[in-house]
Order: structure tokens, then C-alpha cells, then sequence
């Protein structure tokens, strides 16, 4: 079975979404079309790196899910520093295809 160019539908609109999104990116087999993922994050501009830092999270996460997820976990949310989906974000500001392994 042929993968979709990119198999992620942005935004996620739920924190079950986010975690599904989450295990997908831990999975090795899933390394070919995490690029496609980051291909796609990588076309999203800005002014500088913090807008397009802000413009990707905006278009990766819903503002309801968005709202629950904080650098640090802070306040009963969950910690972007942690998951999983930060790597994207870093190979993007990177361009470091090796973060992906």
C-alpha cells in the first residue's frame, strides 16, 4: 500500500490526534514520510524565525489543542519540549535530516 505524499491532515484538532501524531513520529518505518512532513511545514513563511516559528505551530495544531500545549508543561498542559513534534521544528531551523533517526 502506497503512503500519501504527506499521510498528516494539519490542523490536529484534538490532544487524541496530537498523540496519535505523536506515536506516527516515534515510529521508525514512518522516517521516509516524516520528510514530507517537514517538506510541507518548510513552505510556511514568515518574517523571521519567530513568526514562521508561530506560523507552523498554528497551522500543525488547532487553537483548542494549541491552547493545552506549553513549552514546558506548565499548569496541567503538556510539554512541547517533550514531544515528539519539536524535532520537526528543529529539523526545519536546522535543515537537519538527521534528527529524524
Amino acid at each position: 500500500m502506497e503512503m500519501p505524499e504527506n499521510p498528516v491532515v494539519f490542523p490536529l484538532a484534538s490532544m487524541t490526534e496530537v498523540e496519535n501524531f505523536e506515536e506516527w513520529l516515534k515510529n521508525p518505518v514512518n522516517n521516509q514520510p516524516k520528510c514530507s512532513v517537514i517538506s510541507s511545514l518548510a513552505t510556511i513563511g514568515g518574517h523571521d524565525t519567530k513568526r514562521v516559528t508561530w506560523n507552523i505551530l498554528s497551522r500543525m495544531f488547532h487553537d483548542d489543542v494549541g491552547s493545552r500545549i506549553n513549552w514546558k508543561g506548565m499548569n496541567g498542559k503538556k510539554s512541547f519540549n517533550q514531544m515528539e513534534s519539536k524535532k520537526l521544528l528543529l529539523c526545519w531551523k536546522r535543515n537537519c535530516p538527521l534528527l529524524l533517526s
